[in-house]
């Protein structure tokens, strides 16, 4: 017996196929599985609207505190440096060689924060970080029907600003190095 199909015969079996998916089952239902329409992916969240956005400030302790002594000045410092090499390489399957030339530099850079207190105060050098706050929402998505499912919560996000970061001398109530303050 043998079998013709028409491109309307192919066409017509192909839409049917797609409008009923196919389930695979088991006697055991916890192994059934579904066809990839089934599948619903978490999102990463994103904000909502316009994010009804405010702004804050964290404040980092960078350094001990330092207490002046009586009837003397101190000063109290912080530093940030990273060491940086350049070097040449040759590639090529014969091996490194230096050719009895300096073939890599490196230097450090940074920066050093300093703080000047007088008798009496307690001095430390601080970091301030500003933040966005913004509402965020997220959900699942099916990427066979592409639809989307958001989650009913709604999520506040706070997020460090590209720029702003700034350092400056604390004269009194210095903590512990490492503390953290919102304000």
């Amino acid at each position: 017996m043998k079998y013709f199909f028409t491109v309307a015969n192919i066409s017509l079996l192909m839409s049917a196929i797609a409008a009923s998916p196919l389930e695979l089952t088991s006697p055991n239902p916890a192994k059934r599985q579904t066809n990839a329409c089934g599948v619903w992916s978490p999102t990463t969240p994103e904000r909502v609207g316009d994010g009804a956005p405010s702004y804050k400030t964290l404040n980092i302790q960078l350094s001990a505190p330092l207490s002046c002594a009586s009837n003397h000045e101190c000063a109290v410092g912080y530093g940030s440096y990273e060491s940086v090499t350049i070097q040449a390489e040759v590639s090529g399957g014969k091996g490194w060689i230096d050719g009895g030339f300096s073939v890599s530099k490196t230097w450090e850079t940074g920066n050093n924060y300093e703080c000047g207190g007088v008798s009496g105060e307690t001095i430390c050098v601080m970091q301030e970080i500003p933040f966005t706050e913004y509402n965020a929402q997220g959900g699942v998505y099916n990427a066979c029907t592409r639809e989307f499912r958001g989650d009913k919560k709604i999520y506040r996000i706070s997020s460090p600003n590209k720029s702003g970061q700034k350092f400056f001398c604390k004269n009194d109530g210095c903590v512990d190095k490492g503390t953290k303050t919102w304000v």
